[in-house]
C-alpha cells in the first residue's frame, strides 16, 4: 500500500494525516488528472466537504502530499547518517535511503516524475530549494572527507552534481523498484566502487 508517514501530533493520526495517506493512494492509482477530491475523499471514509476543509484545491493537496512524503524522507536520512562515520558509509547511506524510499513510494514517484502538472511557482522554488540542500549535503560530505583524508582533493560541488544526478537514475521508480535486499546491497557496492575507485585500468593513466 502506498502512503505517506501519518504519524503527527505526538503519535496521534489526525484527519489531516488521514486525507494525505488516502491522496497517495489515489493520486499514485489514477495519476493527478485522474484522481477526484471526491475518490480521495471515499478512500479516507469522509466526507468530500471535509477534505476542503484541510486543502483548498486538488492541487494544494498534491502539493502537501509530496512535501509530507519528502518530510519523512529528510527525516529518516537524517536519523540514519547520524550513524554512520565514514565518507563511503555515509555516501552508501544516501543511496539506500534514495532507493528504499523510491521503492516505498515507487507509484506515487512515477505520477510525480512523468505528469505534467501546472503547479503554482512556490512549488517549483520549494523544489529548487530542496535540491540546493541535498547537493550541499553531499558537498559538506565531500569535503569533510577530504579534510580527514579518506579521499583524494577533488571538486566537492562537481561530485556532488555526478553523485545527486547518479542516484537519481539509480533510485529511477521503473529502475529501482523491484529489487530485493541482496540485489539492493549488489547495486549499492557497483556504484560506490565505480565513484570511489573509477573506471581507469590499475597502472593506467592518472
Amino acid at each position: 500500500m502506498v502512503g505517506v508517514n501519518t504519524m503527527s501530533e505526538g503519535n496521534v493520526i489526525t484527519k489531516r494525516d488521514i486525507i494525505l495517506k488516502a491522496a497517495a493512494e489515489v493520486f499514485s492509482a489514477k495519476g493527478f488528472y485522474g484522481a477526484k477530491i471526491e475518490d480521495i475523499a471515499h478512500a479516507a471514509e469522509i466526507g468530500k466537504g471535509t477534505v476542503y476543509e484541510y486543502f483548498r484545491s486538488k492541487e494544494q493537496l498534491y502539493i502537501e502530499m509530496i512535501k509530507e512524503a519528502v518530510g519523512f524522507f529528510e527525516e529518516i536520512l537524517k536519523k540514519e547518517l547520524q550513524k554512520t562515520e565514514s565518507t563511503r558509509d555515509k555516501l552508501v547511506c544516501i543511496i539506500r535511503t534514495k532507493i528504499l524510499f523510491s521503492q516505498r513510494y515507487c507509484l506515487m514517484a512515477k505520477v510525480v516524475t512523468f505528469e505534467s502538472i501546472p503547479l503554482e511557482p512556490s512549488f517549483f522554488e520549494w523544489m529548487r530549494k530542496l535540491h540546493t540542500h541535498h547537493l550541499g549535503l553531499i558537498e559538506n560530505i565531500i569535503q569533510k572527507g577530504i579534510e580527514k583524508k579518506e579521499i583524494r582533493a577533488i571538486d566537492a560541488s562537481v561530485f556532488a552534481l555526478l553523485f545527486y544526478g547518479g542516484i537519481g537514475v539509480v533510485a529511477n521508480p521503473f529502475t529501482g523498484s523491484n529489487l530485493s535486499v541482496v540485489e539492493l546491497e549488489n547495486l549499492i557496492t557497483k556504484v560506490m566502487n565505480y565513484y570511489f575507485d573509477g573506471i581507469k585500468i590499475n597502472g593506467g593513466e592518472q
